[in-house]
């Protein structure tokens, strides 16, 4: 495997950071912000205390994302994968075989209902897709 970092397409990197971001905020956000925090069992109280946090998870949310997205995109080049079909199929790979079997051993160890695993692990899926998209169409 080649890790020439000449070979990574920074700008579509950036992208699909961004693009894995806004899936974060508008699936944890707009579309299961309740019903998230009902599945992991968070009182008000401890809601309030994590937003004190919000900056600095952002932060490490967004740079988490950038780091994905340069190792997929390595992966992307190694492979060869020339297309969004592909690059989508990668990061459905990638999540079948890597983040859905973490989150489901966390899911269990943290002896969390299945709606918190289909939750988190729907996010990663589709994040993972939508990244694979952008930077197998963008080599």
């Amino acid at each position: 495997m080649s890790i020439d970092p000449g070979q990574i397409n920074f700008l579509a990197v950036l992208v699909a950071a961004v693009a894995m971001f806004t899936i974060g905020g508008v699936w944890y956000g707009l579309l299961f912000a309740k019903r998230w925090a009902e599945v992991h069992g968070y009182t008000d109280e401890q809601l309030q205390a994590m937003a004190k946090t919000q900056r600095r998870n952002f932060a490490i949310f967004f740079v988490s994302d950038l780091v994905m997205g340069v190792i997929l995109s390595l992966l992307i080049i190694n492979l060869d994968i020339q297309s969004a079909i592909q690059g989508a199929g990668l990061g459905l790979v990638i999540w079948f075989g890597i983040a859905a079997t973490i989150g489901a051993c966390k899911n269990a160890a943290n002896n969390k209902p299945l709606a918190a695993f289909v939750i988190d692990t729907g996010h990663e899926l589709t994040a993972l897709v939508v990244m694979g998209m952008i930077l197998g169409a963008w080599r």
